[in-house]
Parts: C-alpha cells; structure tokens; sequence
C-alpha cells in the first residue's frame, strides 16, 4: 500500500511539473543540477551499442517547440526494463531525473524505470 501511495504522489509531482515544464535551453541551464520532467515525442532512439557508450540515447521534442532534448537511460536501467526503447519512438513520453545541459541541448540522467511514463493528456 506504501508503495502505491508513493508511486501516485510521484505521478502527481511529475504530471505538475511536466505541465508547467520548461521550454527553452535558457530556461533549463538556470535548472542543471536538479531534478526535473520533460515531456515530449520521441524522435530517435541510439541504444549504447551504436552510441559506442554506458547508456542509450533518446532524443525528445516537446510538444510545439522546436527544442530538441536527450534522455540517457544507462545500459544496466535498460536490460532491466521489459520493453525496448525503439517501442516509445512517436510517443509523448515524459523523463524525470537529473538534469544537465550539454552543449545547448538539455540532458536528463534516468535512473529509475518508474521515471519513465508516458505523458498525460493535456486537454485544451
């Protein structure tokens, strides 16, 4: 029962965060270094076979913008997942983890699978 209660007040957090979620690479460098949630379409997906790295590469849009983001997910996070990430490309999924900014473009370091979600539907 804790543990739902956790999983839903996490939920909450991240869907109030991902509603009122940042949208510019200005806006995001002020927050390097804390914890956050993006949301957005995935674009591609570079498992860390390709990416000659410890971790997979997925590349996000959010919604309406024209900022590209990145979410690592380490190789041992991945085998522990049942799905394979190529499955997410074209949804709008939301990451949570820390974030941290490279070059212009926003990078969130998962490291849990529960920080992984897909976005809520906003409805307008």
């Amino acid at each position: 029962m804790r543990a739902k209660i956790v999983t839903l007040i996490v939920f909450i957090f991240s869907f109030m965060i991902c509603n009122g979620q940042a949208n510019s690479t200005d806006t995001l460098s002020k927050h390097a270094g804390q914890i956050i949630t993006l949301c957005g379409i995935i674009k591609d997906v570079q498992s860390s076979e390709k990416a000659g790295g410890n971790s997979s590469v997925v590349t996000f849009q959010a919604d309406g913008s024209n900022v590209i983001n990145t979410a690592l997910i380490s190789n041992k996070l991945n085998k522990s997942m049942d799905y394979k990430l190529e499955s997410l490309k074209g949804q709008n999924i939301c990451f949570a983890g820390k974030l941290k900014v490279n070059k212009g473009v926003a990078e969130i370091m998962v490291t849990r699978i529960e920080d992984i979600y897909r976005a809520p539907v906003n409805k307008r």
